[in-house]
């Protein structure tokens, strides 16, 4: 004789619920719902740290120009002290932005992604006739783990974000500065 569960549903030997009625497939497609949250915000902070390359490469080439400027024929051992700390100390703030941003997006690819080897392990051919919900809920699990390893790499790449971000604000206010003394 079958038991009942809690939800009034038929449970199994364990006391849980059987079939459609288990809570897992309804958490499964949470997982997957999270999952994807997850994927996108990794694909925004790689187009973000994009970004940050590109603005930060382009104001390098600017600030070659401003070099330029600023020695006028003469050599760099002439330029003003303030002019030349301020372009050395802007170009190496910049260089550290695209270098932080070059690693947030390289470096960090490897995450947890059920592949379909991994699909022949945890869930053999010999199974895929059995319940569903079951078959839901071992997938999930898997995707959990995918998840959570999204979830610590996005972590990751923001807090490198943040560092590129201000490397390359920093190195704009110097910029500024030796376009100011240049003037």
């Amino acid at each position: 004789m079958k038991e009942m569960g809690e939800a009034g549903g038929e449970a199994n030997s364990k006391g849980r619920a059987s079939g459609s009625e288990a809570a897992g497939p309804v958490v499964a497609d949470l997982i997957q719902t999270l999952l994807n949250e997850e994927r996108a915000i990794g694909a925004a902070l790689q187009s973000r740290a994009l970004a940050v390359i590109s603005t930060s490469g382009a104001i390098v080439t600017l600030l070659f120009g401003a070099a330029a400027v600023a020695t006028r024929g003469r050599p760099a051992t002439q330029v003003p002290h303030r002019i030349s700390f301020a372009l050395t100390a802007s170009m190496v703030s910049l260089v550290i932005a695209t270098v932080v941003g070059l690693i947030s997006n390289t470096a960090f690819r490897k995450t947890r992604n059920l592949k379909l080897d991994d699909l022949r392990s945890i869930f053999p051919v010999d199974d895929w006739n059995g319940p569903a919900g079951e078959a839901k809920c071992i997938i999930a699990s898997a995707q959990l783990d995918a998840c959570t390893s999204a979830h610590s790499i996005n972590i990751i790449r923001s807090n490198m974000l943040i560092w590129g971000v201000l490397a390359e604000i920093i190195g704009i206010g110097f910029a500024a500065w030796a376009v100011i003394e240049l003037l």
